[in-house]
């Protein structure tokens, strides 16, 4: 019983009517199904309780052969009509009135079962196919359905492609068929009755019939339609057949017995089940218990179909049914699930309510479709298409004939050809002709093979330049194991194949180009207002330690705007003037400012050999490198320890330079850098020296220093080599060629008495206040009068007021609101002779080659000095205008 309820609320969730009536000539409504409301929008009270509810409401054109068809019932016991029906919104539908008689156990008639079926639709789709024959043409050869034209004599004029494929035909010899020779001799006959009728009638007719294709038993409807001639004589008929044998099994499947459907349920590869609102299962099949882990399905019923989601889930299924039971029906809803054993896996659902004879919910329905191995499969495919296009690599995939189908982006980025521009085309577009053709005709019979080819390339980008490559090709094999695509993975190994050099800068020109270009602004503009300020300090300075300190601090202050300079070299290769070096000189003003700088926990030794030989370098660089050493030595010792820098002739001998590849025999001076810090590990060793590479905190190293260093070191011919151990500390020997030379006289400063104003007023436009501020001291101080402002929208305001009387501007480039570009332009157009001094901390600036467009007086460099200040604005002051 409990099952009946079960499919009856089941069978009444579908969007079909169903009745009883009295076997009768009244044919009285016994009961109809609450769907009934749904379609027609009448109550099924309606229905029950005026027993000519359905009479009155027939189309008058249909009125009189529904009635007709409806009580050959009571003597055939089957019918079928079709007729118009008024609704409840007053408009006519069609309906399909499927009527059957029912007998008791004496076999003698019961009452009548129909089917009441809203046919308005496909009803609609045939009074359009009758009225319009271009829209016939247009979709005849794309439909599924088989679309032919018979004569009146049933020959065959025409069939479209499925009609041919179904029925076997050659639409070469379209006249050779009709229906007698296409047809098996039963449904000839009916289709040429039929035929006969829509002659006769000039009318179109729908019929369904049972129809073998290929020896499968299938169900087709067919709607036959007369083509009148001017005389309104039939000359031809078009018909549509379409295979309805999925409809007619589902309305057999409605008539079959609880048997018929539960085979049906159980045999569905998804897992079903019914329970009620409070989630209590009250039905499911053998799937449902399979997929949740369980031996059978009474192990379910009764349970909670919530305790099935995984605990995190609960609130997110509880919420969705809420949102079920208020829509009526969901679809395509994932959820994890639990199994018995509590593995997990996700579940895909559709479920609907369901409703008893009042239209009250009652329950829900849902399918649940293991999906697990579906979103495992698409997330697989989305991590193979996030690393193909992210690979470091570049990705190639050509057809059997080596058109190109997919580039990935890092190709575009090395080649410079997009995808679109090479989509079709051949690598032979990246070709530099230095492979010869033997070269290429190896690589193609070992591919074709299904082999690997592994091979390098000199190839040329879109731009002309020649790069090399490493590459794998590998063949892709289809389901058939034949070859349709190949795979290219390819390296640029550019770098590898140029000079040491070169390597260094292209490793590191986008990196280090990108960080020197935008920090030298912001730490030139922070050494500005420190080497503006010591001449001013100089001058008020009372006795010679002072001075000295001041000495120290511009030293520093140039040491620092040096260093900056350097990281921009650095970046284009590391050049630099040499010159004849006593290293113990740099050593010793390096031990000064250790001394002065370093905590004092850290013990600062010297080990300096009094006679040195002299080497060939760059004071600066030199300097660079050993302060770097002694940096890194301070920061591995920040609970403080022993520093110890040690120098030392040395003769390279071959034995030596045998062990160590960048050693050359000959004579070297060592210096050595040694901490008793934390040491290095091991397997970190080889890596110190890269670019960016760190073992510091984040944010505190750029893991640039000991990369430069290397740099350094070789651009002067030496080499280096590291010692460590974890707990006791690190030593780096750096070895620099000596020179012969002699040491040169020391070159004391000379006094030099700074250039003064005579009241001149000047304009100084800067976004950086300190910058400001010392600027303005500096000039006030050697009797300059001055005006301010901190961007180019402010400048122009205040210029415009005191036009005739500044002598000269000031301005940085980079500002907001207005750049310095901008407004010296401004500035030209309301005075064309004012004089203008640009100033930048960017050294990619080139007043020569990028500012051709406007006449500046002269350029500063960031941070410069008081001295570098005055005498630059003494002579644009000085010399005439143009």
């Amino acid at each position: 019983m409990q099952n009946a309820q079960q499919q009856s609320l089941i069978l009444q969730s579908v969007p079909i009517i169903f009745y009883t009536a009295e076997f009768s000539e009244s044919l009285a409504t016994i009961w109809i199904s609450d769907q009934v409301k749904q379609i027609t929008g009448y109550e099924p009270d309606n229905f029950l309780e005026d027993k000519s509810f359905w009479e009155t409401r027939l189309h008058p054109d249909d009125k009189k052969k529904a009635i007709d068809e409806y009580r050959k019932v009571l003597k055939n016991g089957s019918a079928i009509s079709e007729y118009r029906w008024l609704c409840a919104d007053n408009t006519y539908r069609w309906f399909s009135d499927q009527i059957t008689t029912t007998y008791d156990h004496l076999n003698q008639p019961k009452e009548v079962v129909g089917i009441w079926i809203d046919i308005t639709n496909r009803k609609h789709a045939e009074e359009a196919l009758e009225k319009s024959e271009s829209r016939y043409k247009a979709l005849v050869e794309s439909s599924r359905d088989i679309i032919f034209q018979l004569s009146p004599e049933g020959k065959f004029i025409f069939v479209n492609t499925t009609g041919a494929a179904t029925l076997s035909l050659s639409r070469d010899r379209i006249n050779d068929y009709s229906l007698e020779n296409v047809f098996i001799p039963n449904v000839s006959r009916f289709l040429s009755e039929t035929l006969h009728k829509v002659i006769e009638t000039r009318k179109a007719l729908y019929i369904e019939y049972p129809f073998t294709v290929l020896g499968e038993k299938k169900y087709y409807s067919t709607i036959l339609v007369p083509i009148l001639n001017q005389g309104r004589e039939v000359e031809s008929v078009i018909g549509i057949g379409r295979d309805i044998t999925e409809r007619k099994n589902s309305e057999e499947a409605l008539r079959e017995s609880e048997l018929r459907y539960r085979t049906l349920v159980e045999t569905l590869p998804d897992g079903i089940s019914l329970f009620d609102k409070s989630g209590k299962i009250l039905f499911a099949n053998h799937r449902k218990a399979e997929l949740l882990g369980y031996s059978g399905v009474e192990e379910i019923i009764g349970t909670s179909t919530f305790d099935m989601f995984a605990a995190d889930q609960m609130d997110d299924a509880l919420a969705m049914q809420n949102h079920l039971l208020n829509i009526g029906f969901i679809s395509g809803v994932e959820f994890l699930m639990r199994r018995k054993d509590g593995s997990t896996f996700i579940a895909e659902f559709t479920a609907s309510v369901v409703r008893d004879a009042d239209g009250t919910v009652v329950g829900i329905m849902d399918v649940m479709r293991d999906v697990t191995e579906r979103k495992r499969s698409e997330e697989q495919l989305r991590k193979l298409s996030r690393a193909i296009d992210q690979s470091p690599s570049c990705i190639m995939i050509t057809d059997v004939r080596g058109r190109i189908e997919y580039v990935n982006p890092r190709f575009t980025l090395l080649t410079g050809y997009t995808f679109e521009e090479v989509e079709g085309q051949t690598p032979r577009i990246l070709k530099s002709g230095e492979k010869n053709a033997e070269e290429y005709k190896d690589l193609w019979s070992t591919i074709i093979s299904g082999k690997e080819w592994r091979g390098e390339f000199h190839n040329k980008k879109k731009n002309g330049d020649l790069y090399w490559e490493t590459a794998v090709i590998s063949p892709i094999l289809g389901n058939e194991g034949k070859i349709t695509h190949f795979v290219a993975v390819k390296e640029d190994v550019t770098e590898k194949k140029s000079l040491e050099a070169q390597l260094f800068r292209a490793q590191r020109m986008e990196s280090l180009g990108t960080l020197a270009g935008g920090i030298a602004h912001d730490l030139n503009n922070v050494l500005s207002p420190v080497l503006l300020s010591i001449d001013l300090l100089k001058d008020r300075a009372a006795d010679e330690r002072s001075i000295r300190l001041l000495d120290t601090i511009e030293s520093s202050v140039t040491r620092g705007r040096d260093i900056i300079k350097q990281v921009l070299t650095f970046a284009r290769g590391l050049e630099g003037k040499k010159v004849t070096i006593q290293i113990k000189h740099i050593l010793k003003e390096i031990l000064q400012m250790l001394n002065e700088t370093f905590p004092k926990s850290i013990d600062i030794s010297n080990n300096m050999k009094e006679e040195l030989w002299f080497i060939s370098g760059n004071v600066t660089q030199i300097h660079q490198v050993l302060l770097n050493l002694c940096v890194n030595a301070r920061d591995a010792m920040p609970h403080g320890g022993k520093l110890t820098i040690s120098s030392e002739n040395i003769m390279i001998d071959k034995g030596y330079a045998g062990m160590n590849i960048e050693a050359k025999p000959g004579p070297y001076l060592k210096v050595s850098v040694q901490d008793t810090g934390a040491g290095i590990p091991p397997h970190l060793l080889d890596k110190i020296f890269e670019p960016f590479f760190t073992t510091k905190e984040v944010g505190k190293g750029t893991g640039l220093g000991l990369s430069t260093v290397h740099s350094i070191v070789k651009t002067h011919g030496g080499f280096i080599t590291v010692d460590s151990s974890i707990g006791k500390g690190t030593n780096f020997d750096i070895y620099f060629p000596a020179v012969q030379g002699d040491e040169k006289e020391r070159v004391e400063p000379v006094a030099y008495r700074l250039p003064a104003g005579n009241g001149e007023l000047i304009m100084i436009i800067e976004d950086e206040k300190s910058i400001l501020e010392i600027t303005q001291h500096t000039l006030e101080y050697y009797n300059y009068r001055v005006a301010t402002a901190q961007d180019g929208a402010e400048a122009i305001s205040r210029f415009a007021a005191i036009n005739n009387e500044v002598s000269v501007v000031i301005t940085d480039i980079m500002m907001p609101v207005l750049d310095g570009i901008t407004t010296a332009r401004t500035l030209r157009k309301l005075r064309p002779d004012i004089k203008i001094i640009l100033t930048s901390g960017m050294r990619s600036v080139n007043p020569d080659g990028e500012l051709t467009d406007i006449e500046i007086q002269a350029f500063l460099q960031k941070p410069y000095t008081a001295e570098k200040l005055l005498s630059t604005l003494y002579d644009v002051i000085h010399k005439p205008s143009s």
